[in-house]
C-alpha cells in the first residue's frame, strides 16, 4: 500500500535544532501556566490558614480575593508575554546547544548521515531511520506542533513518557504543506488544532 504522504530528509545539526526548538517552546508553554498556578493555590492556602482572610465580613473576604485573582491575572498575562518574547529566544539558545551536542554524539556512534523517512498511511505513521523502524497509530498522537520551519507530532509511547518526531516542511515530498496539514489533522482524532509555537 502507498502512502498518502512521505517525508524524506538528511538529519542534519539544523533539522536536530528544530526537534529541539519545537520539545522546548511546547514544554515552556506548560510550564508557564502549571508553575504558577501551583504556586498560586499554595500562596492561597497559606493566606487563608495563617491570616484572618475567613474572619472578615462578606465584603472583606470578596474584596480580598477579587484582589488577589486580579494580581495572578496580571501575573499570568506577563508571563504569558515574557515566554512569547524572551522566553522563545531562551528556548531557541537551548535548542542550539541541544542539538550541537545530540548532533556530535550521533554522528559519533554512527560515522554516516542519517536519512529519515516517514510514511503516513490512512490509520497511522511509520518512522523509519534505516536501522529502526516504528510504526505509530494517529490515536497516540496528542499535538501538533508549527513553527517557520518545521512540523512536530507529539506522541504518547507505550511506556509513558511522549515523544516527538519533527521534521522540515521542506522534505514532504510532492506535496503542498496545507494539504499535509489538513490530512494530519484530519487523521489524529485527539487533536483539534495545529499549535503554533
Amino acid at each position: 500500500m502507498n502512502p498518502s504522504y512521505k517525508i524524506k530528509y538528511e538529519e542534519t545539526r539544523d533539522t536536530l535544532q528544530q526537534t529541539c526548538e519545537l520539545y522546548r517552546l511546547d514544554v515552556s508553554s506548560v510550564a508557564y501556566k502549571v508553575c504558577p498556578a501551583a504556586l498560586m493555590l499554595t500562596i492561597l492556602l497559606i493566606i487563608v490558614q495563617k491570616s484572618n482572610v475567613l474572619r472578615l465580613e462578606t465584603d472583606g473576604q470578596v474584596k480580598f480575593f477579587l484582589i488577589y485573582i486580579g494580581i495572578w491575572i496580571l501575573i499570568f498575562a506577563g508571563l504569558e508575554v515574557f515566554r512569547r518574547t524572551f522566553g522563545k529566544k531562551m528556548a531557541r539558545t537551548a535548542a542550539i546547544g541541544d542539538a550541537e551536542t545530540a548532533y556530535y554524539e550521533r554522528v559519533a556512534r554512527r560515522k554516516t548521515a542519517l536519512i529519515v523517512e516517514m510514511d503516513f498511511y490512512d490509520n497511522h505513521f511509520l518512522n523509519n531511520t534505516g536501522t529502526k523502524q516504528v510504526d505509530h497509530p494517529y490515536e497516540r498522537v496528542v499535538r501538533i506542533l508549527e513553527n517557520n520551519e518545521s512540523l512536530g507530532l507529539v506522541f504518547k509511547t507505550d511506556y509513558g513518557p511522549k515523544g516527538i518526531y519533527s521534521f522540515p516542511k521542506s522534505s514532504i515530498k510532492n506535496a503542498d504543506v496545507n494539504d499535509f496539514k489538513n490530512f494530519i489533522l484530519e487523521a489524529c482524532p485527539n487533536v483539534k488544532k495545529i499549535k503554533q509555537v
